[in-house]
């Protein structure tokens, strides 16, 4: 029973493992963040974090907080004159 505990910790540790480093990952220019943005426009902020925007235009506020939600992200940051999104990982 003890084993078998320790293996599923160990796959649950394994399995965030890579979402703890691409939040940790230091980004120094745009195509940093690429890995993590998959189809949409990575930019790199401050170097520091890696912030996805979305390629569709979203006419507001509420469709923005709901697309970044479906993919997993939490909104920070919505730009109504030229209608961006800019999603953000969740920290853990």
């Amino acid at each position: 029973m003890e084993k078998a505990t320790l293996v599923f910790i160990g796959l649950l540790l394994f399995s965030t493992y890579a979402q703890i480093l691409a939040q940790k990952e230091l980004c120094k220019n745009d195509s940093d963040c690429k890995k993590i943005c998959g189809n949409d426009v990575p930019v790199c902020q401050y170097n520091v974090r890696c912030v996805c925007i979305t390629n569709e235009p979203l006419t507001n506020q509420q469709a923005c907080i709901d697309h970044c939600k479906s993919i997993g992200e939490i909104a920070s940051l919505w730009i109504p004159e030229n209608n961006k999104c800019y999603c953000r990982k969740p920290l853990m």
